[in-house]
C-alpha cells in the first residue's frame, strides 16, 4: 500500500490489487470459483465507478477552490455581481455534479450485498470440502484395514503349503484391491487439501476486499453528502447576494470554500 495517498486513493488502490490477487488464485473447487468470478466481475465494475467518481470531483473542486476564492476577495473589494457571476458558475457546476454521481454512486451501493456476502460462501465451500475430506479419509482408513487383514491372512495360508494356495490367490487380489483403493482415496485427500489452501487464499483475500470496500463506500457516501452540503450553502450565497446581504453571503462562502477543500482531500 502507497501510504503517500490519500484514504479515497488508497481505497481504490488496495481494491484494483486485490482484485488481481483473487484473479491469480487457481485449483478452486466450482463454488470457489464461482465466487472468485463474482468477485472479479464486481470489482471490475466497481472499482471503475469508483475512478470515476474520484476524477469527476476532483475536477470540480480543484478549479473551484480558487474561483471561491477569487469570489471572496471581489466581494471584500465591492465587486459584488462579478463575485455573484463566478458563485452561480460553481453553483452550475455543483449540481451538475450531483447528478453525475448519483447513478454512479447508487451501482456502487447496489453491489454492497454481493461483496458482503462473498465470505459467507465461501466459508459454506470450505465446509462442504471439510466434510468430503473427513469422509474420504474414513474411506481410506476403511480400505487400509482390509489391506492389513489380507496381509494377516496371507501368511495364514502360506502356512497351509500347497493346500492354501487358492486361499492365498483370493487374499493377494484382495491385498491389490484394497491397496489401490487406498491409494487412490488418498490422492483424493490430497487433492481436497490442495482445493482447501485455495480456498484459504481466496477467503483471506476476500476478507481484505470487503475491509477496503466498505471503507469505499464509506468515503463515496461522505462524498455525496459533502456536495449535497456545499451546494446547499452555494445557494444560500446566491440568495443573500440577490438580498443585498453581503455579510451573511460572505459567512456562507468562506464556509463553502473550507467544505470545497475537504471534498477535494476526500476526494483525494
Amino acid at each position: 500500500m502507497d501510504t503517500s495517498l490519500n484514504l479515497f486513493s488508497q481505497v481504490i488502490q488496495n481494491l484494483g490489487n486485490l482484485n488481481t490477487q483473487i484473479k491469480a488464485i487457481t485449483n478452486l473447487p466450482p463454488n470457489a470459483a464461482s465466487v472468485q468470478t463474482t468477485a472479479n466481475t464486481l470489482m471490475a465494475s466497481d472499482v471503475g465507478n469508483l475512478k470515476t467518481i474520484q476524477s469527476k470531483v476532483l475536477a470540480f473542486t480543484a478549479p473551484h477552490i480558487a474561483t471561491l476564492d477569487t469570489a471572496i476577495s471581489d466581494l471584500n473589494n465591492g465587486s459584488t455581481n462579478k463575485a455573484l457571476t463566478a458563485i452561480q458558475g460553481v453553483n452550475t457546476d455543483s449540481k451538475s455534479l450531483e447528478n453525475d454521481l448519483l447513478p454512479l454512486i447508487k451501482s456502487v451501493s447496489d453491489s454492497k450485498t454481493q461483496i458482503l456476502g462473498l465470505s459467507n460462501q465461501l466459508n459454506t465451500v470450505k465446509q462442504e470440502l471439510n466434510t468430503q475430506i473427513t469422509g474420504l479419509k474414513s474411506q481410506a482408513q476403511n480400505a487400509k484395514n482390509q489391506e492389513d487383514y489380507y496381509n494377516k491372512r496371507k501368511y495364514y495360508f502360506l502356512a497351509l503349503g500347497p493346500f492354501g494356495l487358492i486361499g492365498l490367490g483370493i487374499a493377494i487380489g484382495m491385498i491389490k484391491s484394497w491397496t489401490n483403493k487406498a491409494n487412490n482415496l488418498n490422492a483424493q485427500v490430497v487433492a481436497f487439501e490442495a482445493k482447501i489452501a485455495s480456498a484459504n487464499q481466496l477467503l483471506s483475500s476476500v476478507t481484505a476486499l470487503i475491509s477496503s470496500f466498505s471503507k469505499g463506500i464509506t468515503q463515496i457516501s461522505n462524498i455525496k453528502n459533502s456536495v449535497n452540503v456545499l451546494t446547499g450553502d452555494i445557494e444560500n450565497v446566491i440568495n443573500d447576494l440577490n438580498n443585498s446581504n453581503t455579510h451573511a453571503a460572505l459567512l456562507f462562502l468562506t464556509t463553502a470554500k473550507h467544505e470545497l477543500e475537504t471534498l477535494h482531500t476526500d476526494a483525494s
